[in-house]
């Protein structure tokens, strides 16, 4: 992950087969570089949906690519 990339955490209670309407946590972004900081907005988000299934995207216009991570999922958490 490279500075200037959109960070985007995103949040669900349920994750369908088909279609999951995520719901945004806070504003995008752009990563500065401070992983401290994107892992604490995760763990805010965590703390405040514990039973939501939560979403890391990454976007990088420079190359036109996108990441998407499943980060949290609560059946995972409780196993």
């Amino acid at each position: 992950m490279r500075q200037g990339c959109v960070i985007c955490i995103e949040h669900t209670p349920v994750m369908g087969a088909r279609f999951t309407p995520w719901r945004k946590w806070g504003q995008e972004c752009c990563y500065s570089g401070d992983d401290h900081k994107l892992v604490t907005e995760l763990d805010r988000c965590l703390a405040a949906h514990p039973d939501h299934h939560i979403r890391l995207n990454i976007e990088d216009f420079s190359f036109h690519s996108r990441f998407s991570l499943v980060v949290h999922s609560p059946l995972a958490a409780a196993a």
